[in-house]
């Protein structure tokens, strides 16, 4: 298994220690997704998916690796301390940290490090507010970029000059966590092609209130495998706070989005989990979407669990043109022409269109011009949701015209 972030194990190895001490303490244990833990006492640590024979797992700490038995053989206290460790040695020996502080041509030397980073490296932004004026673009695979806290190191891209987003990352296995990008010129955090992406703790907001002139994506991975959204907050988006397009194997979980367009769109993809978030004061809450003319169609296997999504009646402000320019003030859900969908478990409340909408394609009459475009939404299964208020007023266009959110597609093409 490859280790992700280091970071989980690292800086709080100590308080780890402490909890594993206890002679209580359960052994290492293995989830069917194949992510490390110590079950009774929630301490995660994400790996990234490689191969693994079932006698032995090598774990690949930046440069190095070493080898050990089973997880199921490391049993009691003392086998976990020496194992964690040897760990916590490696990873110290081996990580090199690169810190970049606030001041003068902090441009310069942010968009440098992320050039001259290498496989392993660690870039340490320390707090602060750094006002660019330029795109910052990060191609470098297995290396991690942390701030020291969503409120804590702003990047600023309120007088942006030149770029199409705050942050571009072309890479695998990346790991981005605890900083802000604000007000970024267009889409905040975009990540194209990556195999294995981690966005945890951050923030992107427009400060400025929902205006059609903001950026149109907040967090924006598109034709990705292994994408992980955690404890993230999107604000202010002008389509969508948190989107993920195209791509396969998704965790969107214990985030926040308000004040968007669309909370959070799932389009495109399959196998993603969204779970434990908060979306609530954008137009729609969540968009679960199969749409025509996109080089990956047949989005499918989605699960929405455990979420709270009410509230979201904020007037539509997308660009004209936009493909959420049509959804309703005050959705709740929507899932359009998705396939194999379970929403389970989750609390609606007062959106004041409508909780939950199933929509084919085809509805208004609609015609489908891409032939390998499946229109209709099929095994969809709601169950165990919790429904208070929503439906009180009404925004759905009536008679003939176009379902929410199904305009004319424009194929999208990304570019590394």
């Amino acid at each position: 298994m490859c280790i992700r972030d280091s970071s989980y194990i690292s800086p709080d190895l100590q308080e780890i220690l402490n909890v594993l001490s206890d002679k209580n303490a359960s052994v290492i244990n293995e989830d069917l997704e194949g992510n490390l833990f110590i079950q009774s006492f929630n301490i995660f640590f994400p790996f990234s998916s490689c191969d693994c024979e079932n006698f032995v797992k090598s774990i690949f700490c930046n440069r190095i690796s070493f080898t050990v038995a089973p997880l199921t053989w490391i049993k009691g206290t003392k086998s976990i301390l020496t194992f964690l460790f040897f760990l916590a040695f490696f990873l110290k020996a081996y990580a090199k940290e690169v810190f970049i502080e606030p001041g003068p041509n902090a441009q310069e030397k942010l968009q440098e490090a992320m050039i001259l980073m290498e496989t392993g490296y660690t870039l340490v932004i320390k707090s602060g507010v750094y006002v660019l004026e330029d795109s910052l673009s990060l191609d470098v695979d297995k290396v991690i970029v942390r701030g020291e806290g969503m409120d804590k190191t702003i990047l600023d891209f309120h007088d942006q000059k030149s770029g199409a987003q705050g942050l571009l990352v072309t890479s695998d296995a990346v790991t981005l966590k605890d900083f802000a990008i604000l007000n970024a010129k267009g889409d905040a955090l975009k990540v194209i092609g990556a195999k294995g992406i981690s966005m945890i703790g951050l923030k992107t907001e427009w400060t400025g209130g929902p205006k059609s002139t903001n950026g149109a994506y907040g967090f924006y991975p598109v034709e990705s495998e292994n994408v992980l959204i955690d404890k993230c907050v999107a604000i202010g988006a002008s389509d969508a706070g948190i989107y993920v397009g195209q791509s396969k194997n998704i965790i969107v979980r214990n985030s926040i989005a308000q004040y968007n367009v669309a909370g959070i769109e799932i389009e495109n993809s399959t196998y993603a989990d969204v779970y434990d978030n908060v979306a609530t004061n954008n137009t729609g809450g969540v968009l679960v979407f199969d749409l025509p003319n996109l080089e990956i169609q047949g989005g499918q296997a989605t699960r929405v669990f455990n979420n709270e999504i009410y509230r979201n009646n904020t007037e539509n402000f997308a660009p004209e043109g936009a493909i959420v320019g049509n959804v309703p003030p005050g959705t709740g859900l929507l899932i359009l022409a998705n396939d194999n969908i379970e929403v389970f478990e989750n609390q609606f409340w007062d959106n004041g269109n409508v909780n939950l909408m199933i929509y084919s394609y085809t509805l208004g009459g609609r015609t489908v011009e891409d032939p390998n475009y499946d229109p209709f939404p099929e095994q969809i299964y709601i169950h165990d949701n919790d429904f208070r208020g929503g439906g009180t007023s009404p925004r759905h266009p009536s008679g003939t015209g176009p379902a929410p959110g199904i305009q004319k597609k424009t194929k999208r093409t990304f570019k590394r």
